[in-house]
């Protein structure tokens, strides 16, 4: 098998294994919502930075997996148009909620008005990912 079949038949694999797991994506999204709800609990755990850290690692990788999908012409519906700015907008979120949460947390001071933003930020970044996720799976429908 060449490295071109191989790239195709790797990516088919990759599209399959998204559309069976779409329904538990997209509800898995609602735990955003979640700790928004008990965000003022959840900061006073300073494993919240790590936990923040590890999500923006993720979206990177995302960020890169799907730019190296792009590579493969997999968007036949020209979704990069609107997945590129949501993704980087949502990494850029998830950044502001630990600046904010590290900053509390050093401080000691978990005042209303941060913890105000960070569930204001958290809502914003559900409704993106939801956009975000609704568009990539028309787009990798749109491929099988």
């Amino acid at each position: 098998m060449n490295n071109k079949n191989l790239a195709h038949t790797t990516i088919n694999t990759f599209v399959e294994n998204m559309c069976r797991y779409q329904n538990e994506i997209t509800e898995s999204l609602k735990n955003i919502l979640l700790l928004a709800e008990n965000y003022e609990l959840i900061i006073k755990n300073e494993t919240i930075i790590e936990t923040l850290s590890s999500t923006i690692y993720r979206k990177c990788s995302e960020k890169y997996r799907l730019n190296t999908l792009y590579k493969y012409n997999i968007d036949h519906i020209n979704a990069k148009h609107t997945l590129d700015p949501l993704l980087d907008q949502i990494i850029h979120d998830w950044k502001t909620v630990r600046i904010y949460s590290n900053k509390a947390i050093m401080s000691q001071k978990f005042t209303g008005e941060i913890i105000d933003k960070c569930i204001g930020l958290f809502t914003k970044i559900y409704t993106n990912e939801v956009h975000f996720n609704n568009q990539l799976f028309l787009m990798l429908k749109a491929f099988r």
